[in-house]
Protein backbone atom coordinates (compact mmCIF):
# COMPACT_ATOMS: atom_id res chain seq x y z
CA UNK A 1 0.00 0.00 0.00
CA UNK A 2 1.51 3.33 -1.01
CA UNK A 3 0.88 6.17 -3.00
CA UNK A 4 3.24 6.91 -6.04
CA UNK A 5 3.06 10.47 -7.87
CA UNK A 6 4.06 10.67 -11.62
CA UNK A 7 3.41 13.87 -13.73
CA UNK A 8 5.51 15.65 -16.47
CA UNK A 9 6.31 19.15 -15.69
CA UNK A 10 4.91 21.79 -18.07
CA UNK A 11 8.11 24.05 -17.49
CA UNK A 12 10.39 22.03 -18.10
CA UNK A 13 11.14 18.83 -20.39
CA UNK A 14 11.03 16.58 -16.89
CA UNK A 15 9.04 13.75 -15.63
CA UNK A 16 8.52 13.86 -12.11
CA UNK A 17 8.77 11.09 -9.52
CA UNK A 18 7.14 11.16 -5.77
CA UNK A 19 6.31 8.61 -3.16
CA UNK A 20 5.95 8.14 0.39
CA UNK A 21 8.24 5.67 2.59
CA UNK A 22 5.98 3.28 4.37
CA UNK A 23 5.48 -0.14 3.54
CA UNK A 24 2.73 -1.64 5.50
CA UNK A 25 0.18 -5.10 5.19
CA UNK A 26 -3.48 -5.89 5.82
CA UNK A 27 -3.38 -6.72 9.92
CA UNK A 28 -4.82 -10.54 10.93
CA UNK A 29 -7.91 -8.92 12.28
CA UNK A 30 -8.36 -5.97 9.36
CA UNK A 31 -6.91 -2.72 9.18
CA UNK A 32 -3.50 -1.63 8.04
CA UNK A 33 -0.22 -3.03 10.14
CA UNK A 34 2.41 -0.35 9.75
CA UNK A 35 5.63 -1.94 8.73
CA UNK A 36 8.34 0.41 8.06
CA UNK A 37 8.54 4.06 7.10
CA UNK A 38 11.92 3.56 5.31
CA UNK A 39 10.74 1.56 2.50
CA UNK A 40 12.02 1.99 -1.11
CA UNK A 41 10.04 2.65 -3.96
CA UNK A 42 11.66 4.94 -6.09
CA UNK A 43 14.75 3.02 -7.53
CA UNK A 44 16.77 3.35 -10.31
CA UNK A 45 18.11 1.06 -12.85
CA UNK A 46 21.07 1.35 -15.36
CA UNK A 47 20.83 0.07 -18.59
CA UNK A 48 24.31 -0.50 -20.44
CA UNK A 49 25.04 -1.53 -24.00
CA UNK A 50 28.24 -2.53 -25.68
CA UNK A 51 29.18 -4.69 -28.39
CA UNK A 52 30.71 -7.41 -26.75
CA UNK A 53 34.08 -5.91 -26.49
CA UNK A 54 35.04 -5.51 -22.76
CA UNK A 55 37.89 -3.23 -22.97
CA UNK A 56 35.59 -0.67 -25.73
CA UNK A 57 33.55 1.83 -23.49
CA UNK A 58 29.54 1.37 -23.73
CA UNK A 59 27.90 2.24 -27.23
CA UNK A 60 25.16 3.19 -25.05
CA UNK A 61 23.85 3.51 -21.52
CA UNK A 62 21.10 5.83 -19.42
CA UNK A 63 19.48 5.65 -16.04
CA UNK A 64 16.00 4.64 -16.34
CA UNK A 65 13.62 5.22 -13.01
CA UNK A 66 11.59 2.59 -11.40
CA UNK A 67 8.74 2.80 -8.74
CA UNK A 68 5.59 0.67 -7.76
CA UNK A 69 2.96 0.49 -5.52
CA UNK A 70 1.54 -3.04 -3.98
CA UNK A 71 3.05 -5.79 -3.48
CA UNK A 72 6.51 -5.44 -2.48
CA UNK A 73 7.63 -8.67 -2.67
CA UNK A 74 6.58 -9.13 -6.36
CA UNK A 75 7.61 -5.47 -7.42
CA UNK A 76 11.32 -5.71 -5.60
CA UNK A 77 12.10 -9.13 -6.63
CA UNK A 78 11.52 -8.60 -10.09
CA UNK A 79 13.57 -5.51 -9.70
CA UNK A 80 16.23 -7.67 -8.68
CA UNK A 81 16.43 -9.90 -11.52
CA UNK A 82 16.31 -7.51 -14.31
CA UNK A 83 19.47 -5.10 -13.30
CA UNK A 84 22.36 -7.69 -14.08
CA UNK A 85 20.76 -8.09 -17.60
CA UNK A 86 19.72 -4.42 -18.52
CA UNK A 87 23.48 -3.40 -16.94
CA UNK A 88 25.02 -6.45 -19.63
CA UNK A 89 23.24 -5.49 -22.78
CA UNK A 90 25.17 -7.19 -26.30
CA UNK A 91 23.29 -4.68 -29.40
CA UNK A 92 21.90 -6.57 -32.43
CA UNK A 93 21.88 -4.44 -35.06
CA UNK A 94 21.22 -0.88 -34.47
CA UNK A 95 23.72 0.90 -31.79
CA UNK A 96 21.21 1.97 -30.04
CA UNK A 97 19.38 0.54 -26.17
CA UNK A 98 16.05 -1.06 -26.50
CA UNK A 99 13.29 1.13 -25.87
CA UNK A 100 11.67 2.24 -22.63
CA UNK A 101 8.29 -0.43 -23.65
CA UNK A 102 10.92 -3.04 -24.59
CA UNK A 103 12.63 -2.95 -20.97
CA UNK A 104 8.92 -3.06 -19.30
CA UNK A 105 7.88 -6.12 -21.90
CA UNK A 106 10.85 -7.73 -20.25
CA UNK A 107 9.83 -6.74 -16.68
CA UNK A 108 6.75 -8.32 -16.98
CA UNK A 109 8.36 -12.30 -17.32
CA UNK A 110 9.08 -11.34 -13.94
CA UNK A 111 6.80 -9.69 -12.26
CA UNK A 112 4.24 -12.70 -14.16
CA UNK A 113 6.02 -15.07 -12.82
CA UNK A 114 6.45 -14.25 -8.59
CA UNK A 115 2.86 -12.47 -9.36
CA UNK A 116 1.86 -16.48 -10.22
CA UNK A 117 3.91 -17.31 -6.90
CA UNK A 118 2.42 -15.30 -4.67
CA UNK A 119 -1.69 -16.73 -6.05
CA UNK A 120 -0.65 -19.79 -5.31
CA UNK A 121 0.54 -19.32 -2.13
CA UNK A 122 -2.90 -17.60 -1.60
CA UNK A 123 -1.60 -14.05 -0.93
CA UNK A 124 -2.83 -11.21 -3.19
CA UNK A 125 -0.72 -10.34 -6.12
CA UNK A 126 -2.21 -7.27 -6.93
CA UNK A 127 1.12 -4.76 -7.87
CA UNK A 128 1.64 -2.08 -10.34
CA UNK A 129 5.59 -1.25 -11.49
CA UNK A 130 6.33 1.53 -13.69
CA UNK A 131 9.21 2.35 -15.83
CA UNK A 132 10.42 5.75 -16.89
CA UNK A 133 13.15 6.36 -18.87
CA UNK A 134 14.35 8.92 -22.03
CA UNK A 135 14.13 6.40 -24.92
CA UNK A 136 17.23 5.52 -27.42
CA UNK A 137 14.57 5.51 -30.73
CA UNK A 138 12.24 8.39 -30.44
CA UNK A 139 14.41 10.50 -28.18
CA UNK A 140 11.19 11.29 -25.91
CA UNK A 141 10.75 10.68 -22.62
CA UNK A 142 8.39 8.16 -21.81
CA UNK A 143 6.81 5.71 -19.11
CA UNK A 144 5.33 2.35 -19.42
CA UNK A 145 3.41 0.28 -16.45
CA UNK A 146 3.51 -3.52 -16.06
CA UNK A 147 0.26 -4.52 -13.57
CA UNK A 148 -0.63 -7.55 -11.72
CA UNK A 149 -4.65 -8.15 -10.94
CA UNK A 150 -5.96 -11.05 -9.53
CA UNK A 151 -8.70 -12.68 -11.32
CA UNK A 152 -10.50 -15.92 -10.94
CA UNK A 153 -8.35 -17.67 -13.47
CA UNK A 154 -5.35 -16.41 -11.68
CA UNK A 155 -3.05 -13.27 -12.22
CA UNK A 156 -3.56 -11.00 -15.32
CA UNK A 157 -0.05 -9.19 -16.63
CA UNK A 158 -0.76 -6.10 -18.55
CA UNK A 159 1.96 -4.34 -20.13
CA UNK A 160 0.72 -0.49 -20.93
CA UNK A 161 2.52 3.02 -21.96
CA UNK A 162 1.50 5.95 -19.58
CA UNK A 163 0.48 8.97 -21.51
CA UNK A 164 1.62 11.91 -19.79
CA UNK A 165 0.49 15.23 -21.27
CA UNK A 166 2.54 18.60 -20.01
CA UNK A 167 1.04 19.16 -16.81
CA UNK A 168 -0.88 15.74 -16.39
CA UNK A 169 -0.45 13.85 -13.26
CA UNK A 170 -1.24 9.75 -13.25
CA UNK A 171 -1.73 8.59 -9.16
CA UNK A 172 -0.79 4.77 -8.03
CA UNK A 173 -1.63 2.82 -5.21
CA UNK A 174 -3.53 3.03 -2.03
CA UNK A 175 -3.30 6.68 -1.68
CA UNK A 176 -4.68 7.51 -4.92
CA UNK A 177 -7.78 8.50 -3.95
CA UNK A 178 -7.15 10.59 -0.90
CA UNK A 179 -3.89 12.56 -2.69
CA UNK A 180 -6.42 13.26 -6.09
CA UNK A 181 -9.04 14.79 -3.54
CA UNK A 182 -6.22 16.92 -1.46
CA UNK A 183 -4.63 17.80 -5.27
CA UNK A 184 -8.51 18.97 -6.51
CA UNK A 185 -8.36 21.70 -3.81
CA UNK A 186 -4.97 22.85 -4.62
CA UNK A 187 -5.50 25.89 -7.38
CA UNK A 188 -3.10 24.37 -10.72
CA UNK A 189 -1.19 26.88 -12.09
CA UNK A 190 -2.44 27.84 -15.79
CA UNK A 191 0.61 26.43 -17.18
CA UNK A 192 0.32 23.25 -15.37
CA UNK A 193 2.00 21.24 -12.62
CA UNK A 194 5.34 22.19 -11.43
CA UNK A 195 6.48 20.98 -7.77
CA UNK A 196 3.20 21.48 -6.17
CA UNK A 197 2.26 17.76 -5.81
CA UNK A 198 5.84 17.32 -4.32
CA UNK A 199 4.67 20.07 -1.44
CA UNK A 200 1.33 18.12 -1.11
CA UNK A 201 2.74 15.16 -0.59
CA UNK A 202 5.28 16.95 2.23
CA UNK A 203 2.31 18.02 3.80
CA UNK A 204 0.45 15.20 3.83
CA UNK A 205 3.05 12.86 5.64
CA UNK A 206 3.87 15.81 7.62
CA UNK A 207 0.05 15.11 9.28
CA UNK A 208 0.73 11.10 9.42
CA UNK A 209 -3.04 10.99 8.70
CA UNK A 210 -3.06 7.81 6.43
CA UNK A 211 -2.08 4.72 8.05
CA UNK A 212 -0.91 3.18 4.71
CA UNK A 213 0.78 6.16 3.47
CA UNK A 214 3.11 7.64 5.25
CA UNK A 215 7.28 7.83 6.54
CA UNK A 216 9.37 9.93 4.46
CA UNK A 217 8.98 11.33 1.41
CA UNK A 218 11.32 9.99 -1.68
CA UNK A 219 11.69 11.98 -5.14
CA UNK A 220 13.00 11.29 -8.56
CA UNK A 221 12.90 12.98 -12.14
CA UNK A 222 13.75 11.98 -15.49
CA UNK A 223 15.71 14.43 -17.83
CA UNK A 224 16.74 13.72 -21.24
CA UNK A 225 19.90 12.92 -19.36
CA UNK A 226 18.79 10.23 -17.63
CA UNK A 227 17.21 9.66 -14.00
CA UNK A 228 18.52 11.46 -10.84
CA UNK A 229 16.96 10.42 -7.19
CA UNK A 230 17.17 13.32 -4.87
CA UNK A 231 17.18 13.21 -0.87
CA UNK A 232 14.50 15.11 0.83
CA UNK A 233 15.69 18.99 1.77
CA UNK A 234 12.03 21.11 2.77
CA UNK A 235 13.30 24.28 4.29
CA UNK A 236 11.46 25.16 7.79
CA UNK A 237 8.45 27.13 7.30
CA UNK A 238 8.74 30.78 9.01
CA UNK A 239 7.73 30.68 12.79
CA UNK A 240 7.89 26.88 13.20
CA UNK A 241 11.48 26.52 13.98
CA UNK A 242 12.33 26.45 17.40
CA UNK A 243 16.27 28.27 18.27
CA UNK A 244 18.90 25.87 17.43
CA UNK A 245 17.02 23.77 14.94
CA UNK A 246 18.36 23.10 11.18
CA UNK A 247 16.92 25.07 8.63
CA UNK A 248 16.35 22.24 6.77
CA UNK A 249 16.16 18.49 7.73
CA UNK A 250 18.07 16.18 4.97
CA UNK A 251 15.97 13.17 4.46
CA UNK A 252 16.24 9.59 2.46
CA UNK A 253 13.44 7.43 2.40
CA UNK A 254 13.07 8.63 5.98
CA UNK A 255 16.37 8.13 7.11
CA UNK A 256 18.67 11.02 8.08
CA UNK A 257 20.96 12.12 5.15
CA UNK A 258 23.48 12.70 7.47
CA UNK A 259 23.84 9.13 9.19
CA UNK A 260 23.61 7.11 5.44
CA UNK A 261 26.07 9.43 3.39
CA UNK A 262 28.97 8.15 4.01
CA UNK A 263 30.73 4.76 3.33
CA UNK A 264 34.30 4.63 4.63
CA UNK A 265 36.27 7.49 3.90
CA UNK A 266 33.72 8.47 0.70
CA UNK A 267 31.14 11.18 1.01
CA UNK A 268 27.78 10.53 -1.35
CA UNK A 269 27.29 13.14 -3.63
CA UNK A 270 23.51 12.45 -4.20
CA UNK A 271 21.50 15.82 -5.12
CA UNK A 272 19.09 17.61 -2.96
CA UNK A 273 15.77 19.02 -3.43
CA UNK A 274 14.51 21.82 -1.11
CA UNK A 275 11.15 23.46 -1.69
Amino acid sequence: MTLVMLWREARAQRIWLVSDSRLSSLGPAGGVTRLTDHGAKILEARAVADNGNPREPPIRQSMLAFAYCGSSLIALNAYAAVLPFWSRLNTIGEPRLPSIGDFANHLSIFVNRYAGELAAAGLPPTCTCILVGSDDASAQLRAWKVTSTSTPKGPEIKVVEIVLPSGHIELFGSGARHAGEQLAKVRRPTEGWGREPLDLIRASLGEDAQLDVGGGVQIGALVQDGFDLYFDAPSAAVGSARVGDPLAAFKYRGFAFEDVNKIGHAVVSLKGLSR
